[in-house]
């Protein structure tokens, strides 16, 4: 019980960058309950927060054997694999994470985005179908397949996948931002104009 409190406490201070009281937190969590996997999960996140790659690792490691079924270790792993900037590591976590939940969409969302990152947009365009099939009110997925398909030269698809991320979230800056790159690429510069405003 104190454990899960020491814990959710931490989460609050890792949600507010304060990596030494959330990582304090964490501690008195593992002291606690040594098998409570979220607290290294935790942890972890916050020394990758802070660049201390080598605790981050070692606390993923100590996550992967308590549950090495857990899908949230080898996301939480890439992610900070992808925040040392070594997007091979990365890239094998999310597909052993995406392994072990074919479901995850949180997995499938950063896999495309490390996909877009190396280049590799034909990858991420079909992370993004996955994810959107898996959850088709993803505004990020349908903006994100748009930025693809825009590197891609499939104009037309990207302004679709805009407009569905636009018509799904109104407010969404980045819809409107890249339907106006599309139009703008396209020369049709009134449609890009209207979304620019």
């Amino acid at each position: 019980r104190y454990a899960k409190a020491y814990n959710n406490r931490g989460i609050v201070w890792l949600d507010k960058k304060d990596y030494d009281k959330a990582i304090a937190d964490f501690d008195a969590a593992i002291r606690v309950d040594p098998e409570l996997i979220w607290a290294y999960q935790n942890r972890g996140t916050a020394w990758a927060e802070r660049k201390d790659m080598d605790k981050a690792l070692r606390d993923f490691e100590q996550a992967i054997q308590i549950d090495p079924k857990d899908a949230t270790t080898f996301i939480l792993r890439g992610l900070a694999w992808s925040l040392a900037k070594d997007t091979d590591k990365a890239l094998k976590d999310y597909d052993r994470a995406i392994e072990l939940n074919p479901a995850s969409t949180w997995a499938y969302m950063n896999r495309s985005i490390l996909f877009y990152g190396r280049g590799e947009f034909a990858k991420a365009i079909l992370d993004c179908d996955a994810l959107i099939r898996l959850d088709p009110k993803n505004v990020h997925a349908w903006s994100n397949r748009g930025l693809a398909r825009q590197r891609t030269k499939e104009h037309q698809k990207a302004i679709q996948d805009f407009t569905q991320a636009a018509q799904l979230d109104p407010m969404s800056f980045s819809a409107f931002l890249g339907r106006a790159n599309v139009w703008y690429e396209l020369k049709e510069f009134n449609k890009a104009h209207e979304d620019y405003d």
